[in-house]
Formats: structure tokens, sequence, C-alpha cells
């Protein structure tokens, strides 16, 4: 099961895409959280293997959000999927990158892309995550 954090403040948008999710991904758990509430803290709690996070051009809140994850230990590793809603330029999207995002979408939502991306995210999440298992374990046999 893949548990996926949305994080953003527009319920029907939140909304649409937990449907799409839903409909594509059954199997899968969405916790969701607005960027006023204690969204570290959540995501803490949930682990999620995937995190979209939107950033429009009113609240940068989402921002500050990605680099309190890519601080935190326990998250810094989890892929982050960033809306974005207005078509990015490539110097927007490259300071993005920076920041932390893995992947990047513009409005209006593509449910085909959408969810390509959360499968790929997930999947490269999980590679990473067994590679550190196998790293750890021949590190152990050395010592």
């Amino acid at each position: 099961m893949t548990r996926i954090l949305i994080i953003n403040n527009d319920l029907n948008i939140t909304t649409s895409i937990r449907k799409i999710i839903k409909n594509n991904l059954p199997a899968s758990k969405i916790i969701t959280a607005n960027s006023e509430g204690k969204v570290l803290e959540k995501a803490q709690k949930d682990i999620p293997d995937v995190i979209i996070l939107f950033i429009n051009g009113k609240d940068n809140s989402a921002i500050g959000i990605m680099k309190k994850f890519r601080d935190t230990v326990l998250l810094k590793k989890i892929p982050i999927l960033l809306f974005l809603s207005i078509q990015g330029d490539s110097k927007n999207k490259a300071k993005f990158y920076k920041l932390g995002a893995d992947a990047i979408l513009s409005f209006p939502i593509e449910k085909d892309e959408l969810i390509a991306q959360i499968k790929l995210l997930n999947r490269i999440k999980t590679a990473e995550e067994k590679l550190r298992i196998e790293k750890d374990r021949l590190e152990k046999l050395w010592i």
C-alpha cells in the first residue's frame, strides 16, 4: 500500500486529487493536510511514501514546508511531487528542484501523468530503501 500525503489549502483540488488516486490506485492510503496545520508532525506520524505539495502564486508557504521536510532526517528521503498553479518556466522549475522537489507538474491536472509520477516516485523510493538496507548489511559484514 502506497501512503500519499497531499498538502494543499484548496479543499476542491484536494478532493479531486484524492478521487483520481483512489480510482487509479485503490490500495493507496491518502493523508491530507493544509499548509497552516501541523504538516511536519502529521508526516512524521504517518510516514508517507510520496508527498504531493501545491504551490500557488499567492501562498509560498509550500516552499518553507518543502525545506522543513528536507531538513528532517525521518522525512528527507520521501519524494515530493510539486504542483505549480501556473506553468513554470525552466528557471522556476530549476529553483524548485534545487529546493528538494523530485517531480513537478502544472495545472490543469492530467490524471495519467499524475498517476504515472506517483508510481515512479514510489518505485524510486522503494529501490533507494532496498539499496540503503543492503549497504548497511554489507557494511556490518566488513566491520
